[in-house]
Protein backbone atom coordinates (compact mmCIF):
# COMPACT_ATOMS: atom_id res chain seq x y z
CA UNK A 1 0.00 0.00 0.00
CA UNK A 2 1.58 3.56 -1.00
CA UNK A 3 1.55 6.63 0.85
CA UNK A 4 0.53 9.68 -0.59
CA UNK A 5 2.41 12.15 1.46
CA UNK A 6 2.32 13.39 4.69
CA UNK A 7 -0.87 15.21 5.54
CA UNK A 8 -0.86 17.94 8.62
CA UNK A 9 -3.14 18.55 10.91
CA UNK A 10 -4.17 21.69 11.81
CA UNK A 11 -2.54 21.80 15.55
CA UNK A 12 0.56 21.33 13.86
CA UNK A 13 3.46 23.77 12.73
CA UNK A 14 7.21 23.43 11.34
CA UNK A 15 8.33 25.48 14.58
CA UNK A 16 11.33 22.78 16.11
CA UNK A 17 9.93 22.23 20.33
CA UNK A 18 12.85 22.17 22.42
CA UNK A 19 13.02 19.75 25.38
CA UNK A 20 15.47 19.28 28.61
CA UNK A 21 17.72 16.44 28.42
CA UNK A 22 21.40 16.52 29.76
CA UNK A 23 23.66 13.40 30.36
CA UNK A 24 26.13 14.61 33.45
CA UNK A 25 28.91 12.42 34.69
CA UNK A 26 28.58 12.90 38.74
CA UNK A 27 31.45 12.78 41.18
CA UNK A 28 31.22 12.49 45.29
CA UNK A 29 35.03 13.34 44.70
CA UNK A 30 35.86 9.18 45.30
CA UNK A 31 33.38 7.34 42.39
CA UNK A 32 31.38 8.70 39.30
CA UNK A 33 28.52 7.71 37.81
CA UNK A 34 26.66 9.10 34.66
CA UNK A 35 23.03 10.13 35.55
CA UNK A 36 20.77 11.84 32.55
CA UNK A 37 17.93 14.53 33.99
CA UNK A 38 14.99 16.14 32.49
CA UNK A 39 13.25 18.44 34.11
CA UNK A 40 15.81 18.92 37.17
CA UNK A 41 17.50 20.45 34.30
CA UNK A 42 15.38 23.09 33.34
CA UNK A 43 15.37 24.28 37.65
CA UNK A 44 19.13 24.08 37.43
CA UNK A 45 19.55 26.43 34.53
CA UNK A 46 17.03 28.79 36.16
CA UNK A 47 19.67 29.43 38.81
CA UNK A 48 22.50 30.25 35.76
CA UNK A 49 20.45 32.76 33.76
CA UNK A 50 19.18 34.85 36.89
CA UNK A 51 17.43 37.69 35.42
CA UNK A 52 17.88 36.76 31.95
CA UNK A 53 14.81 35.24 29.96
CA UNK A 54 16.50 33.88 27.42
CA UNK A 55 19.13 32.00 28.99
CA UNK A 56 15.97 30.30 31.09
CA UNK A 57 14.65 28.46 27.31
CA UNK A 58 15.74 25.38 25.88
CA UNK A 59 16.11 26.94 22.75
CA UNK A 60 19.06 29.42 23.85
CA UNK A 61 21.29 26.23 23.99
CA UNK A 62 19.87 24.13 21.04
CA UNK A 63 22.94 23.12 18.94
CA UNK A 64 25.19 25.97 20.30
CA UNK A 65 28.00 24.51 21.89
CA UNK A 66 29.70 27.51 23.38
CA UNK A 67 26.81 28.29 24.99
CA UNK A 68 26.60 24.75 26.67
CA UNK A 69 29.68 24.21 27.94
CA UNK A 70 29.72 27.71 30.04
CA UNK A 71 26.52 26.54 31.49
CA UNK A 72 27.84 23.62 32.18
CA UNK A 73 31.53 25.27 33.45
CA UNK A 74 28.63 27.05 35.71
CA UNK A 75 27.30 23.73 36.93
CA UNK A 76 30.68 21.92 37.15
CA UNK A 77 31.72 24.71 39.86
CA UNK A 78 28.90 24.02 42.22
CA UNK A 79 28.56 21.27 44.88
CA UNK A 80 24.84 19.57 44.43
CA UNK A 81 23.16 17.15 46.79
CA UNK A 82 20.87 14.80 44.57
CA UNK A 83 18.38 12.12 44.73
CA UNK A 84 18.76 9.53 42.49
CA UNK A 85 17.06 6.02 41.01
CA UNK A 86 17.75 3.61 39.16
CA UNK A 87 15.31 2.54 36.15
CA UNK A 88 15.07 -0.27 33.61
CA UNK A 89 15.15 1.61 30.29
CA UNK A 90 12.77 -1.01 28.08
CA UNK A 91 13.97 1.23 24.91
CA UNK A 92 17.48 0.73 25.17
CA UNK A 93 16.88 -2.71 27.17
CA UNK A 94 19.82 -1.05 30.12
CA UNK A 95 19.65 0.44 33.44
CA UNK A 96 19.61 4.05 33.74
CA UNK A 97 19.78 6.88 36.55
CA UNK A 98 17.57 9.47 36.56
CA UNK A 99 17.92 12.45 38.89
CA UNK A 100 15.35 13.49 40.56
CA UNK A 101 16.21 16.48 42.77
CA UNK A 102 19.64 18.56 42.32
CA UNK A 103 19.79 21.24 45.29
CA UNK A 104 23.05 23.91 45.61
CA UNK A 105 24.64 21.58 48.80
CA UNK A 106 26.00 24.91 50.65
CA UNK A 107 22.92 27.05 51.48
CA UNK A 108 22.83 29.99 54.12
CA UNK A 109 20.39 29.59 57.36
CA UNK A 110 18.44 31.91 55.33
CA UNK A 111 17.74 29.59 52.69
CA UNK A 112 17.09 26.55 54.21
CA UNK A 113 20.72 25.47 55.27
CA UNK A 114 23.11 23.34 54.05
CA UNK A 115 22.41 20.01 52.39
CA UNK A 116 25.55 18.22 53.96
CA UNK A 117 25.51 16.44 57.66
CA UNK A 118 29.14 17.19 57.72
CA UNK A 119 30.68 14.05 58.53
CA UNK A 120 32.24 11.18 57.22
CA UNK A 121 30.61 9.66 54.24
CA UNK A 122 30.98 6.10 52.27
CA UNK A 123 33.26 6.52 49.93
CA UNK A 124 34.55 3.80 47.27
CA UNK A 125 37.71 2.59 46.19
CA UNK A 126 39.45 4.80 43.93
CA UNK A 127 43.03 4.55 42.40
CA UNK A 128 42.50 8.38 41.59
CA UNK A 129 40.55 10.80 43.13
CA UNK A 130 37.98 12.55 41.58
CA UNK A 131 38.10 16.64 42.60
CA UNK A 132 38.13 16.10 46.65
CA UNK A 133 37.49 19.48 48.78
CA UNK A 134 40.76 21.09 50.26
CA UNK A 135 42.60 23.25 52.01
CA UNK A 136 45.88 24.14 49.86
CA UNK A 137 47.99 23.81 52.77
CA UNK A 138 46.97 19.97 52.47
CA UNK A 139 48.00 20.01 48.89
CA UNK A 140 51.25 19.80 47.26
CA UNK A 141 52.63 19.33 43.32
CA UNK A 142 54.12 16.03 42.05
CA UNK A 143 56.70 17.21 39.35
CA UNK A 144 57.31 13.95 38.33
CA UNK A 145 53.86 12.32 38.08
CA UNK A 146 52.04 15.63 36.71
CA UNK A 147 49.41 15.43 39.24
CA UNK A 148 48.06 17.14 42.80
CA UNK A 149 48.83 15.08 46.13
CA UNK A 150 45.38 15.59 48.12
CA UNK A 151 44.48 14.06 51.56
CA UNK A 152 43.42 10.56 50.56
CA UNK A 153 46.05 9.93 47.52
CA UNK A 154 46.60 12.16 44.23
CA UNK A 155 43.63 13.79 41.94
CA UNK A 156 43.82 15.50 38.57
CA UNK A 157 41.96 18.48 40.38
CA UNK A 158 40.33 19.61 43.92
CA UNK A 159 38.18 21.89 45.10
CA UNK A 160 39.16 25.22 47.46
CA UNK A 161 37.72 28.25 48.48
CA UNK A 162 40.05 31.33 47.10
CA UNK A 163 40.04 35.30 48.06
CA UNK A 164 40.90 37.09 45.30
CA UNK A 165 44.01 39.29 46.22
CA UNK A 166 44.05 41.97 43.09
CA UNK A 167 41.80 43.98 40.81
CA UNK A 168 40.88 42.72 37.08
CA UNK A 169 43.84 43.24 34.44
CA UNK A 170 43.41 43.18 30.62
CA UNK A 171 43.68 39.37 29.15
CA UNK A 172 46.45 38.08 27.03
CA UNK A 173 46.51 36.13 23.98
CA UNK A 174 49.10 33.23 24.06
CA UNK A 175 50.25 34.49 20.60
CA UNK A 176 48.64 36.67 18.05
CA UNK A 177 46.86 33.92 15.78
CA UNK A 178 45.16 32.35 19.00
CA UNK A 179 41.62 32.82 19.50
CA UNK A 180 42.00 32.02 23.00
CA UNK A 181 42.68 34.93 25.85
CA UNK A 182 44.42 33.87 29.22
CA UNK A 183 43.03 35.70 31.80
CA UNK A 184 44.94 35.74 35.73
CA UNK A 185 44.16 36.61 38.74
CA UNK A 186 46.41 36.70 42.24
CA UNK A 187 44.50 34.90 44.86
CA UNK A 188 45.03 32.94 48.92
CA UNK A 189 43.43 30.23 50.41
CA UNK A 190 40.77 31.18 52.97
CA UNK A 191 41.35 28.65 55.33
CA UNK A 192 44.85 29.60 55.85
CA UNK A 193 45.65 30.96 59.00
CA UNK A 194 47.06 35.18 59.68
CA UNK A 195 50.96 33.48 59.46
CA UNK A 196 50.65 31.56 55.96
CA UNK A 197 49.87 34.61 53.86
CA UNK A 198 51.08 32.49 50.39
CA UNK A 199 49.92 34.33 47.39
CA UNK A 200 49.04 32.12 44.22
CA UNK A 201 48.79 32.97 40.44
CA UNK A 202 45.14 31.17 39.41
CA UNK A 203 45.05 31.36 35.42
CA UNK A 204 42.03 30.50 32.97
CA UNK A 205 42.85 29.59 29.24
CA UNK A 206 39.74 29.93 26.86
CA UNK A 207 37.54 31.39 24.96
CA UNK A 208 36.45 35.03 25.62
CA UNK A 209 33.39 33.82 26.32
CA UNK A 210 34.16 31.81 29.05
CA UNK A 211 37.70 33.90 30.32
CA UNK A 212 36.35 36.84 30.73
CA UNK A 213 34.28 36.02 33.91
CA UNK A 214 37.43 35.59 35.90
CA UNK A 215 37.77 39.50 35.53
CA UNK A 216 33.98 39.74 37.09
CA UNK A 217 35.19 39.40 40.79
CA UNK A 218 37.07 42.40 42.78
CA UNK A 219 39.58 42.66 45.22
CA UNK A 220 38.30 40.66 48.43
CA UNK A 221 35.88 38.41 46.85
CA UNK A 222 35.50 34.24 47.67
CA UNK A 223 35.31 32.54 44.96
CA UNK A 224 34.63 28.33 45.28
CA UNK A 225 36.87 27.12 42.52
CA UNK A 226 37.94 24.01 40.57
CA UNK A 227 41.80 23.91 40.04
CA UNK A 228 44.85 21.75 39.24
CA UNK A 229 48.45 22.75 39.67
CA UNK A 230 50.53 23.66 37.30
CA UNK A 231 53.46 24.24 39.05
CA UNK A 232 54.38 24.97 43.04
CA UNK A 233 52.54 28.61 42.68
CA UNK A 234 50.45 28.36 40.14
CA UNK A 235 47.05 27.30 39.41
CA UNK A 236 44.83 26.20 36.29
CA UNK A 237 41.57 27.43 37.35
CA UNK A 238 38.74 24.46 35.34
CA UNK A 239 35.74 26.73 36.80
CA UNK A 240 34.37 28.76 39.54
CA UNK A 241 31.40 30.40 41.17
CA UNK A 242 31.32 33.78 43.18
CA UNK A 243 30.08 33.96 46.61
CA UNK A 244 27.74 36.68 47.52
CA UNK A 245 29.34 39.09 50.56
CA UNK A 246 27.11 38.54 52.95
CA UNK A 247 27.48 34.84 52.68
CA UNK A 248 31.26 34.16 52.85
CA UNK A 249 31.76 33.87 56.40
CA UNK A 250 28.58 30.96 56.22
CA UNK A 251 30.46 29.29 53.42
CA UNK A 252 33.66 29.41 54.75
CA UNK A 253 32.65 27.96 57.72
CA UNK A 254 30.28 25.02 55.55
CA UNK A 255 33.60 24.33 53.30
CA UNK A 256 36.19 24.13 56.47
CA UNK A 257 33.31 21.53 58.06
CA UNK A 258 33.12 19.61 54.60
CA UNK A 259 37.20 19.27 53.97
CA UNK A 260 37.30 18.03 57.72
CA UNK A 261 34.65 15.27 56.70
CA UNK A 262 36.73 14.54 54.02
CA UNK A 263 40.25 14.39 56.25
CA UNK A 264 38.16 12.28 58.57
CA UNK A 265 36.59 10.23 56.60
CA UNK A 266 40.03 9.32 54.21
CA UNK A 267 41.75 8.50 57.71
CA UNK A 268 38.68 5.83 58.61
CA UNK A 269 38.69 2.31 57.35
CA UNK A 270 34.96 2.04 58.55
CA UNK A 271 33.68 4.31 55.81
CA UNK A 272 35.47 2.77 52.85
CA UNK A 273 34.29 -0.21 50.74
CA UNK A 274 37.65 -1.77 50.82
CA UNK A 275 36.60 -4.04 53.56
CA UNK A 276 33.63 -5.64 51.50
CA UNK A 277 34.75 -9.20 50.26
CA UNK A 278 35.27 -8.75 46.28
CA UNK A 279 33.80 -12.68 46.37
CA UNK A 280 30.74 -11.81 46.91
CA UNK A 281 27.68 -11.87 44.70
CA UNK A 282 26.76 -8.75 43.20
CA UNK A 283 23.34 -8.86 45.60
CA UNK A 284 25.84 -9.42 48.27
CA UNK A 285 27.85 -6.50 47.62
CA UNK A 286 24.64 -4.44 47.27
CA UNK A 287 23.67 -5.59 50.88
CA UNK A 288 26.88 -5.49 52.10
CA UNK A 289 27.46 -1.45 51.10
CA UNK A 290 23.62 -0.68 52.64
CA UNK A 291 24.61 -2.13 56.03
CA UNK A 292 27.70 -0.16 55.88
CA UNK A 293 25.67 3.31 54.83
CA UNK A 294 23.69 3.20 57.34
CA UNK A 295 25.78 2.44 59.90
CA UNK A 296 26.98 6.19 58.80
CA UNK A 297 23.48 7.76 58.57
CA UNK A 298 22.32 9.64 61.42
CA UNK A 299 20.22 9.03 64.32
CA UNK A 300 18.05 12.22 63.84
CA UNK A 301 14.97 11.18 63.60
CA UNK A 302 13.73 11.88 59.83
CA UNK A 303 10.47 13.96 60.51
CA UNK A 304 13.01 16.40 62.56
CA UNK A 305 15.48 16.64 60.18
CA UNK A 306 15.73 19.88 58.00
CA UNK A 307 18.60 18.75 54.98
CA UNK A 308 19.20 15.91 52.53
CA UNK A 309 20.88 12.93 54.40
Amino acid sequence: MGVDGMKNCRCTSNETVCRWKGRLLLTDSTCQVIATGFDVIQQLVLTYADDDDDKKEAKYYHENSERVYSLMLYFSSIPYTCILSFEDNDFTQKMELPMRLAEPTFRTQEKGGPRHPFKPLLRGIAFTLCCPPCSMSTTSFEIGAGVSIVPGGSAPSLRVLLQICDNPTTPERPSENSPAVRVTRKVKCTMADAKDGQVYTLAQLGSRLVTMQLLGPQAGEFIHAIVSWRNEAFLTLQSFTRILDNEKEEFQSMFKAEVGAWIESVDNTETSTSGIDSDLTPIRRIRAVECLSAGLASPEPFAKRTRLE
